[in-house]
């Protein structure tokens, strides 16, 4: 019995490592089924048949945990995480753990993902709101314009 028990995954992998990972599905009990589209209609093809498709992966994907299925495959070697809505991204012990959330001037947002230990990132001012900035960016395209009217 496998981690992927019950899973039917579709592989219509058009890249080199796309076979290998469908196998190590395969190896931890997911049913793996390979489509490959009529030789001279690859763009067409990928679209062929979506919707029945999606509703086939839907149903077969409802009876498992995100957490679960993302548990099974890490261990097994494929790098995967459950897609999570911004409240649990927050949440998460993990995103404190590694101060990904920052706060400046009353608005909080994400962190810059990349760590340097010789030039950190700083946040020294909140990002604009919409549409702050508009009325100087047109001023300065409107200056442009006008200096390029009257220095052709």
């Amino acid at each position: 019995m496998g981690a992927l028990d019950g899973i039917r995954a579709i592989d219509a992998s058009r890249v080199p490592g796309g076979p290998y990972r469908a196998q190590i599905l395969a190896d931890h009990g997911g049913d793996v089924i390979k489509v490959e589209p009529p030789e001279g209609h690859e763009t067409a093809a990928r679209n062929f048949n979506r919707d029945a498709l999606r509703a086939i992966l839907e149903q077969a994907l409802a009876r498992h945990q995100a957490g679960e299925i993302a548990e099974g495959l890490i261990t097994s070697g494929v790098p995967c995480a459950s897609v999570r809505d911004i409240d649990a991204v927050v949440a998460d012990p993990h995103t404190a753990a590694r101060e990904m959330i920052v706060e400046v001037d009353g608005v909080r947002g994400t962190a810059s993902p990349v760590r340097l230990s010789g030039t950190p990132a700083t946040y020294r001012r909140r990002p604009p709101a919409f549409a702050e900035h508009t009325d100087a960016i047109l001023g300065e395209i409107e200056g442009a314009v006008a200096r390029q009217i009257r220095n052709p």
